[in-house]
């Protein structure tokens, strides 16, 4: 196994993909890649399971301290992340919407970052399923090969 760094890549689905976002903002110099499935860039206002709670306990500060969208909004443009992939279904309004807006974003920094909409694609396996060998060829594509 590689140390952390550019030979590590991460990507999720749905809240992954969300975690993936929040992990490489937070800590960009531990992944080289980053592949957002039908993610979301804010945290939810309440986690459903196993119970409904606020993972933040109501802490505002904490809670805007791990939203990707408004990490990027105040990063600088010549800061250093990882090299982000991003997906969303069209046929799931808001995902495409928020993948859209998080993608402008991150153009700002990556200006050659990938968004991938799948056609008529829902928030659902399906769609990660048609999307996931496309970011699998591209991130593993930007990985070094192992050391001997």
């Amino acid at each position: 196994v590689q140390r952390p760094g550019p030979g590590w890549g991460l990507a999720g689905y749905s809240e992954g993909g969300y975690c993936t976002a929040n992990l490489a903002l937070h800590h960009p110099r531990q992944y080289g890649v980053a592949g957002v499935l039908s993610g979301y860039f804010s945290p939810l206002a309440t986690n459903k399971l196993p119970r409904r709670v606020d993972p933040f306990a109501g802490n505002k500060v904490l809670r805007q301290a791990n939203s990707p969208a408004a990490m990027l909004r105040k990063a600088p443009a010549t800061v250093v992340e990882p090299q982000f992939w991003i997906m969303a279904g069209t046929g799931s309004v808001r995902d495409h919407q928020d993948a859209e807006n998080f993608t402008a974003e991150v153009r700002r920094i990556q200006p050659d970052v990938p968004f991938v909409p799948v056609r008529g694609g829902r928030h659902d396996f399906q769609a990660w399923r048609q999307a996931l060998p496309q970011f699998l060829t591209w991130g593993t594509a930007r990985l070094p090969a192992p050391a001997p």
